[in-house]
This record gives structure tokens, C-alpha cells and sequence, in this order.
């Protein structure tokens, strides 16, 4: 598969002087804003009811492209659009979203390959939406923590919205990753691993999800352990003798496996997948006890002692976080003992390179769904 980011070129349309401006993606209308002096900094003072306007009006985005390939498939893929969108290519509409949370695909095989295209999203305000939803509901049904009301009627992180932490910006803007994804033959879309521990030995096995049924489709399995293949297999199974267990902050080290999985055709690779994991059971025990029931994790059979706190998002625009923006924060937790870091629900769900630290740093994850309140 061949990706092609389209990242750059991106412009908005600032709307009280029709200018299009040049735009950051990843990234949202607030700081394209701030960036062009078209507000203050919404961090100085108090400005939530001074940008209110922001969040009540609609954005347009727009980026040229050109195809450079000629794949037998073409997807348009965003990886996070937040949150109405009308996706237009050309002036025709490819789709609309309304869940920030979830990733969106288009198909573009057909289009032409040897011309310019125009793709336009426009961001509509989540207001109207919000009321239209709401109608007919109690205050307690419409949320308790949004001083307008009705936040919880949208798939978009709540804590735009307001909290006790933080100030009510609602943002709009491609604020994850946009791409084309071009393939032929057949893809993974999906893959999933599971893991079955006995007497000292694991059992690896791998179910893909390929965006093609394809019968004759056969498969090679590896595993590596600090870069050295230690198992490897014709099919979705394999076996790992003596192996490495993976353990909390604290209760042991953390080796990594690198599980890797290609897609063959008739002999040749048509896609490959790779993933990092650590071996370990984790079970919840809530066995009968001298109280009523227990509440505790086993990890590999042992008990552990949950130490570790709520994560919010580690800025009121998340836009872009990566690994060196993570980094730091989780590393405090591991130096403050923590062995669990909580991903609250009224954030998002955060970017691959959160999960990927915790399993280098000993951190497990107790994972909300995006419902808070």
C-alpha cells in the first residue's frame, strides 16, 4: 500500500473578510485563527464569551491534489474530522460525518488520474444540530457539566464543551491525519490478536480482516524479540516457547514482541501489517470475599494494586499530539510509581503513540468510552 499525506496545501476561508487563509493540518479553526492575528490568545484572560462566535459558525477547508499513481485502488481516508463535515471533491459530495471519534473512507478509483482535484470540507456549527437532537428532552437528559446544554446529543469530545478544567472552545477542523491510500489486489483493514497462555508457552493467534474476501489468500507470520525472529509460521497461528511475560510499572519488565503479517498471492506480498505487543493475561477477579465481592486485576495470574490517574488530553486542542508530547507526562507516572493511567471519557481516544508508551513504560490503561457524564 502507498500513502500519500495530504497534509499540506491546506486553506480556510476567513469568513468576515471571504479571504482563504493558509491552513494547519492537522490542526483546528482556533489555532488557524491565532496563527493569522484573527483572535487573541484564547489562553490569555478570560475569552470563552468573546470567541463563543467561533463555534457557532461554519468553516470551509480546501486542498488541491494530484493522483501520481495509477493503483487499481484509490481511498480517501481521514483519520479524524471534527466533527459535521460535508466532504466535497470537485463540487461533488463524497459523504458527510458526525462522529469525530471514528475514522472515515472514501472511494476515489474512479476519478481521473491526470487532473487537478479539488477537495472542500466544510465544518458546520454542532448548535443547530445540538438543539434539533434535543428537542422534547429533560435538563437531565440534555447533560449536566455543558452550561448551554445538550452536549452529550454530539459525537465530539465533550470537554469542548467546558469543564471544571478547562474553558467551553468549540473547535472544528481535520485534526488528525488525511491521506490517500493507494492498493492493488487486496489489503488488511483490519487485524486482531489474541493470545492463549500455557505452561510455559503462548500461542499467537491472528484473525485478519481484508478489504476484499479472497479465498485463495495465504498468509506469513513473524515474530521478532529485540529485532531476532524468535517464531515464525505459514498461517495465523504460531507458537512462542518460554516466553517473556510482560508486567506492570514495578512488578517486572516490559519486553515487546513485533508481530508481523503479510498478505500473499500467489506468492507475492500484497500488504504487510506490524504490530508491537506485550504477552500477558489481564483478568478482573471479583471472586466472593468477607465483604461481598473483590474488585481487583490479576496481571499474569498475579494480583496488583491499581496506582495511577485520570488522563485527560494533554491540550484543549489535540490536534497533532504525537509521541514527544505524550512522552514526558507518562514518564512522571512511571517516576511517581503509577502502574495505570485511566483515558477519561470526556476527552478523546487518544493517538497510537499514547498506548504504544504505555506498553513501553509498564503503564496498563483503563479505557473510557467517549460517554462521560
Amino acid at each position: 500500500m502507498r500513502l500519500t499525506s495530504l497534509s499540506s496545501g491546506w486553506t480556510f476561508q476567513e469568513p468576515k473578510s471571504g479571504r482563504w487563509l493558509a491552513a494547519t493540518v492537522p490542526g483546528c479553526i482556533h489555532t488557524d485563527l491565532l496563527k493569522h492575528g484573527v483572535i487573541p490568545d484564547p489562553f490569555c484572560g478570560e475569552r470563552e464569551k468573546e470567541l463563543a462566535w467561533i463555534g457557532e459558525q461554519d468553516w470551509v477547508y480546501r486542498n488541491e491534489f494530484q493522483v501520481s499513481n495509477d493503483a487499481e485502488h484509490l481511498e480517501l481516508v481521514a483519520h479524524g474530522l471534527d466533527t459535521l463535515a460535508e466532504i466535497r471533491l470537485d463540487g461533488k459530495l463524497l459523504g458527510q460525518t458526525d462522529n469525530m471519534f471514528v475514522r472515515h473512507t472514501w472511494d476515489l478509483s474512479a476519478i481521473d488520474r491526470k487532473k487537478t482535484h479539488v477537495l472542500e470540507i466544510t465544518f458546520r456549527s454542532v448548535m443547530p444540530e445540538i438543539a434539533r437532537r434535543g428537542e422534547g428532552l429533560d435538563a437531565r437528559e440534555m447533560g449536566w457539566c455543558d452550561p448551554v446544554g445538550g452536549c452529550s446529543q454530539i459525537r465530539k469530545s465533550q470537554c469542548n464543551f467546558g469543564w471544571d478544567w478547562g474553558p467551553r472552545y468549540l473547535t472544528c477542523g481535520i485534526f488528525r491525519q488525511i491521506e490517500l491510500q493507494a492498493w492493488g489486489g487486496n489489503r488488511f483493514r483490519h487485524v486482531h490478536i489474541a493470545q492463549e497462555h500455557g505452561k510455559d508457552r503462548v500461542v499467537l493467534r491472528i484473525s485478519p480482516e481484508l478489504a476484499l474476501k479472497d479465498r485463495k489468500a495465504s498468509y506469513r507470520l513473524r515474530v521478532r524479540l529485540d529485532g531476532q525472529i524468535v517464531a515464525e509460521a505459514r498461517g495465523l497461528e504460531v507458537e512462542l516457547p518460554s516466553p517473556k511475560l510482560w508486567w506492570p510499572n514495578g512488578h517486572g519488565e516490559q519486553p515487546l514482541y513485533e508481530v508481523e503479517l503479510e498478505l500473499l498471492r500467489d506468492g507475492r506480498v500484497l500488504d504487510r501489517w506490524q504490530r508491537r505487543i506485550g504477552l500477558r493475561t489481564i483478568t478482573l477477579d471479583q471472586s466472593p470475599d468477607e465483604f461481598g465481592t473483590s474488585f481487583r486485576f490479576l496481571v499474569n495470574g498475579r494480583p496488583v494494586f491499581a496506582k495511577g490517574a485520570n488522563w485527560i488530553p494533554n491540550h484543549v486542542f489535540p490536534h497533532g499530539l504525537n509521541r514527544k508530547d505524550y512522552e514526558p507526562t507518562l514518564r512522571s507516572a512511571v517516576d511517581a510509581n503509577m502502574n495505570m493511567m485511566r483515558v477519561w471519557g470526556g476527552g478523546i481516544y487518544e493517538h497510537e503513540a499514547f498506548y504504544d508508551l504505555c506498553d513501553e513504560l509498564g503503564l496498563m490503561v483503563w479505557q473510557d468510552f467517549m460517554y462521560a457524564c
